[in-house]
Parts: C-alpha cells; sequence; structure tokens
C-alpha cells in the first residue's frame, strides 16, 4: 500500500480516475491538521494498493507526491538496547 499527496482537490480526484482508468484500486481520505474542521481547505490523499512503479508518471503530472507506507513485516529493530535488572545506587 502506497499514499499520494495532493494540496489541490481536483488535482486529487483527475489522479484517482487516471488510476481507475487503468484499473488499479484507490480512494481518497482527508488530512485534517488539529483543529481543522474545514474539509475544503484539507489536503487529500489517495490511498492506493499496488505498486508505485506503475503510477509515478501519473504522480509527477498530477502534482503529487508518493509515499510508500511501511507494514510492520518490514520494520526492523535495529539493536536491542539491554535494560537494567536492578536499580542502580548512586553515593553522594
Amino acid at each position: 500500500m502506497f499514499d499520494v499527496h495532493f494540496d489541490d482537490p481536483e488535482a486529487a480526484e483527475a489522479f484517482l480516475a487516471a488510476v481507475r482508468a487503468r484499473g488499479m484500486v484507490g480512494e481518497i481520505i482527508f488530512d485534517l491538521f488539529a483543529g481543522d474542521d474545514d474539509l475544503e481547505d484539507a489536503a487529500r490523499i489517495v490511498q492506493m494498493e499496488g505498486e508505485p512503479d506503475s503510477v509515478w508518471d501519473l504522480i509527477d503530472r498530477h502534482g503529487g507526491w508518493g509515499v510508500q507506507a511501511e507494514r510492520s513485516e518490514d520494520v526492523h529493530i535495529a539493536s536491542v538496547t539491554r535494560l537494567p535488572t536492578a536499580p542502580r545506587r548512586f553515593h553522594a
């Protein structure tokens, strides 16, 4: 899954129509910031299934930018931090 972000609502709708014409599935969601209540000014995110490589030309043409969503199985812990087994005591 990946997300394509748009500031312009018309560009997001045109992009989604072009993607659907290619047989791909996607939907538009609103990206509201804290305290915003006006959907007209909200950024649009097209959430899509599939490979982003197949639609980069459409993303560029419609003025969006893509973000690959991380799946939980893709997240790796770089190192394990060892926690103390007992409280440390400092003497002054």
